[in-house]
């Protein structure tokens, strides 16, 4: 099964940060397909090599105490 990404997902990898464009399950492992940030090599990795990226606001850069300010005066 390949499932793709909408919206994509930032992740880490062993070569830096990137988005992921795919998700394939063959039954046996789980493969990612990743574009990454630096250059925009198009990589497959196994499920084990990558993790998703601790981003609040997809890319602006919030920081940890700004999020639990922005959450804390939502309400």
């Amino acid at each position: 099964m390949i499932l793709q990404l909408q919206p994509r997902i930032r992740v880490e990898t062993p070569l830096g940060a990137g988005l992921a464009l795919f998700f394939e399950d063959d039954g046996e492992e789980i493969f990612w397909t990743v574009v990454l940030l630096s250059n925009r090599a198009i990589v497959q990795f196994r499920n084990d090599k990558i993790r998703a990226a601790a981003c609040y606001t997809d890319g602006s850069g919030a920081s940890d105490e700004a999020m639990r300010n922005i959450i804390a005066n939502s309400s």
